[in-house]
Order: C-alpha cells, then sequence, then structure tokens
C-alpha cells in the first residue's frame, strides 16, 4: 500500500497483517480523490471506521488541513499513528480509540464539521444505513461537504436518508462507493 499523491507521494505505508483491516485499494483511492482534487487542500477530513488510515493518510498527503481518524481496534490505531509519524504527518492528525457511534456523538455535542467524511465499516455487517443516518443526525458536514462510503457492492443504499442525497455510485470489482451530499433546505 502507498500514498498515490501529494507531498508523500510513492511512500509505503505499514498496513499489517490482520483479517480485521481491508484497505482501500489504490484504484477506489485514486478515484476519490481525482473527484475531490479541488476540494481536499485545506479542509478537515473524517476518517472513520479508519483501519489502516490509508485514505486519511492520502488526505493529509494532498493538503487536508486535519484529519481525525476513528477505529476501536488498538492495532488498527497504532499502524495509523506509526504511518504518521514516519511520514511526518502527526501534527494534522487526531486519533481517537473509540467506536463509530460514540466518535459521532462526542464530535456532534461539539458542533465539529468537516467538509469530507470517509466511511469504511466492515463489509457486510448492516450497519451502513444506520451510520449514515447518526452522521446526518450529528451536523458534522458541512454544507457543501460530501460523505463517501465504500461498501461492499451488493450491500445497497437508499438514493436518501434523512438530511442526505445520494450523488453518485461507483463500483469496482467486490466495492462500491456511494457519494452523498447533505439536502439543500
Amino acid at each position: 500500500m502507498r500514498i498515490i499523491g501529494g507531498t508523500a507521494k510513492g511512500r509505503r505505508l505499514r498496513i499489517g497483517k490482520t483479517p480485521e483491516i481491508r484497505p482501500t485499494s489504490d484504484y477506489l483511492k485514486e478515484v476519490v480523490f481525482d473527484i475531490l482534487q479541488k476540494h481536499i487542500n485545506d479542509v478537515r477530513f473524517l476518517d472513520l471506521f479508519a483501519g489502516s488510515g490509508n485514505v486519511g493518510i492520502e488526505a493529509l498527503s494532498r493538503g487536508a488541513s486535519e484529519v481525525i481518524f476513528v477505529d476501536r481496534s488498538p492495532r488498527s490505531i497504532g499502524i495509523i499513528e506509526s504511518n504518521l509519524q514516519t511520514l511526518g504527518l502527526s501534527d494534522r492528525a487526531t486519533l481517537m480509540r473509540i467506536d463509530a457511534w460514540t466518535a459521532i456523538k462526542r464530535m456532534g455535542s461539539r458542533h465539529e464539521k468537516f467538509s469530507v467524511i470517509f466511511v469504511d465499516p466492515p463489509y457486510r455487517q448492516g450497519i451502513l444505513l444506520s451510520t449514515l443516518i447518526a452522521l446526518s443526525a450529528s451536523n458534522l458536514l458541512e454544507d457543501d461537504g460530501v460523505i463517501i462510503v465504500e461498501h461492499f457492492h451488493k450491500e445497497e443504499l437508499p438514493k436518501e436518508v434523512p438530511g442526505l442525497t445520494r450523488d453518485r455510485e461507483i463500483r469496482h470489482g467486490e466495492s462500491k462507493l456511494s457519494f452523498f451530499l447533505k439536502e439543500k433546505l
């Protein structure tokens, strides 16, 4: 696994061999950041269910002002922390070793805002819709922000979730990216 763009382009990431971590492929990362390219510089980015931290670290390399990494696994947080230190990106990162819903609730109560929220929960766990609903209810997304969900291609998400509308979907292999925008009032 490597960084594909920005200041750390070409640098390899330590991933660790563990079945609970399923890193986002370089191809899907490239798709995400090709779409976000003009909207990644100086933004706050939330990497929810961060796993290896691969996507959030890519965002830092490409100019995100801050990335919050959320994962309940001590092993995942350790891998992310090690990669951030190796790449010299720790100063713009915050790591939260708690479950996603506690993190959403905590950040929502502090009225935090993010331009990009990347959601990559374990596949086939049935938690995608509840995560999107929690994110919408917490009002963490900036008005012109985007929530990007990576999920198993056969796990369908509705076109609309209260407060969010799916803008597009992109499938690659077993994975699908679904992009959600905040509904305009």
